[in-house]
């Protein structure tokens, strides 16, 4: 399964401004699960719709100018999510606090919201530098 994400700007979002304002940047992505994400007989395992909204949910935060890192998500399973179906992910920011960025995003089974999900991302530039500035962990 390869996901191509598609991202929308407004037209206020279009200038070299960062980072953007909550709204300004929504990411979407058309996909089928198959058999290698099934869970359930017939149905897409939580964990393969999890990783999807991860992976929406950090893409617009990163879109957006925001160097993050996940430190919560909380994910709500409204539909099981059928394999060879096509889906719709979407994600979207929310709003930012200091360096903590609120994301949401979702999965669609043609119009109805299958998965919904909300994410805390944490604005730490230091962690991406040519020069990683976190300690090894302890051994």
């Amino acid at each position: 399964m390869g996901i191509l994400w598609c991202v929308q700007k407004t037209p206020a979002a279009q200038h070299d401004v960062k980072p953007l304002p909550p709204g300004a940047v929504h990411i979407y992505a058309e996909f089928e699960f198959d058999e290698a994400q099934q869970g359930p007989p017939g149905h897409a395992h939580g964990g393969a719709s999890a990783a999807v909204i991860d992976e929406a949910m950090g893409a617009v935060v990163w879109q957006s100018g925001l160097q993050v890192l996940l430190a919560n998500l909380n994910l709500n399973y409204r539909l099981p999510v059928p394999l060879h179906t096509p889906l719709r992910a979407e994600a979207w920011l929310e709003r930012v606090e200091g360096r903590k960025a609120y994301a949401r995003g979702q999965i669609l089974v043609g119009d109805r919201v299958a998965v919904e999900a909300t994410g805390l991302f944490v604005h730490i530039p230091a962690f991406f530098g040519e020069h990683n500035q976190f300690p090894e962990p302890a051994k």
